[in-house]
């Protein structure tokens, strides 16, 4: 087996991992070092006296966005080598909770089309966690190109297409960078019934 990022001999996985219905290891030691845990806090001061205030709830990011994982990230998502996925899935396993609805950050359906997969919704797929499509987004805006006063009053950029009332959800995005994106789609959640919204995103920008 080799490492999916460098091609490197990776060694077998032991007795004691095959045992345990671990998954084999997919990336080698020496790029698995390059990804470093995001650790500083989360800040959503922009949200409060908005809309958006209280909306989301926990906010946990996984890794940081360094050099390294940019270059990662471009291979991913947008020279698509969807294998590449399967480097994060014990992370993401191990991370997202279970007994809740995990339900993606959508692509807007042009950009799906222009991409051939949904990068977001792959990372759980390869981490084995059920999730549930409901949201759809209907404006293409990329919330990371504005300035904050227009990221703010940014018109709606998803509605729901399946009844959350009173469940528990925890939104899974990708990229977190501002936060509107992840706040904007907990908004409509909550507006339509869930209990609660949090989010997790795999890397902090």
């Amino acid at each position: 087996m080799h490492c999916l990022v460098c091609n490197a001999p990776i060694e077998t996985d032991t007795w004691s991992a095959i045992l345990l219905h671990q998954f084999p290891t997919r990336c080698c030691v020496t790029c698995k070092e390059k990804f470093v845990d995001y650790t500083a806090p989360i800040l959503t001061t922009d949200f409060i006296g908005t809309k958006y205030e209280g909306a989301l709830g926990s906010i946990t990011c996984l890794y940081e966005y360094n050099d390294w994982m940019r270059d990662v990230l471009h291979v991913y998502k947008f020279l698509g080598d969807v294998e590449l996925a399967e480097i994060f899935r014990d992370r993401i396993k191990s991370t997202l909770p279970k007994n809740v609805n995990i339900v993606p950050i959508p692509m807007h359906p042009y950009k799906l089309q222009q991409r051939t997969f949904s990068p977001v919704e792959e990372l759980l797929k390869r981490a084995g966690v059920p999730f549930e499509n409901a949201l759809e987004k209907v404006s293409s805006i990329t919330m990371g190109k504005l300035k904050k006063e227009e990221r703010l009053a940014a018109s709606v950029l998803f509605q729901k297409m399946k009844n959350m009332v009173d469940k528990d959800i925890v939104l899974f995005d990708d990229l977190y960078t501002t936060g509107t994106t992840m706040h904007q789609a907990a908004l409509v959640l909550k507006e339509a019934g869930a209990k609660s919204v949090s989010g997790i995103a795999l890397i902090h920008a």
